[in-house]
């Protein structure tokens, strides 16, 4: 099977905390074993639900995953097992087509003429330009 990506399902919580943690303890060295575990439970009850999260998988197996908080990427991480490969970049070109979608589809296309307490928002100068 090739690799390809998908939406993150429950069914992958287990291979992506693996996943997650191995990239986490190559990038942040300085965590502490406590921290790294807090921040675990974190990405699963706190994170993870409050994300649209889109996983690279191949066979069934994780490799890595990019989590979209609103209009932002709130993580990307990839299993350092498969660095190198062009994962993390699929990933984000992934995270970027949903991001321009809602962009170009969205609030930023037609924003608000004025929000609930009757202000502008900040974001209605650029597009007004």
């Amino acid at each position: 099977m090739t690799p390809h990506i998908r939406p993150y399902q429950a069914s992958d919580l287990d291979q992506l905390l693996i996943c997650w943690e191995n990239a986490t303890r190559i990038a942040h060295t300085f965590f502490t074993e406590p921290f790294i575990e807090k921040e675990k439970e974190n990405t699963a009850q706190l994170y993870l639900p409050n994300a649209d999260t889109w996983v690279v998988v191949d066979n069934r197996k994780v490799m890595g995953f990019v989590a979209l908080l609103g209009n932002e990427v709130g993580g990307l991480f990839v299993d350092p097992a498969y660095h190198h490969k062009g994962f993390g970049k699929a990933l984000m070109d992934k995270a970027l087509a949903i991001l321009w979608r809602e962009i170009t589809t969205g609030w930023y296309h037609s924003p608000p003429k004025q929000t609930l307490d009757n202000t502008k928002p900040k974001g209605i100068f650029f597009t007004e330009k």
